[in-house]
C-alpha cells in the first residue's frame, strides 16, 4: 500500500508500507502497519537501490510519527477483498 505525506516544510514523499494480518488466536484483532520506506520525493520515483538515508536522517521523531500515523490512516480505510 502507499500513501503521500508532506514532511520537512512541505516536501512531499510518496510512502510504501507492509500490513501486517489480523491473527486473533495470539491476541491480534487488526491489522497494522509493518514498516515503511520512502519510494519518491517531490514528483520523482525514486530508482530501485536508491537511498534514502540522507533524508530520513533529517526527519524529526515527530515527522515519522506523522508517516506511520497516515500508512495507519491509509490502512484503516482500505477495503481488503479475500
Amino acid at each position: 500500500m502507499s500513501v503521500e505525506v508532506s514532511v520537512l516544510g512541505g516536501l512531499r514523499l510518496a510512502v510504501e508500507f507492509s500490513v501486517y494480518p489480523a491473527d486473533p488466536s495470539v491476541g491480534i484483532f487488526n491489522a497494522g502497519v509493518d514498516e515503511w520506506k520512502i519510494v519518491g520525493i517531490g514528483n520523482r520515483t525514486l530508482r530501485e537501490n536508491e537511498s534514502t538515508y540522507w533524508l530520513e536522517k533529517r526527519l524529526s521523531k515527530e515527522e515519522k510519527k506523522e508517516i506511520w500515523d497516515a500508512c495507519e490512516h491509509a490502512l484503516k480505510f482500505a477495503r481488503f477483498d479475500f
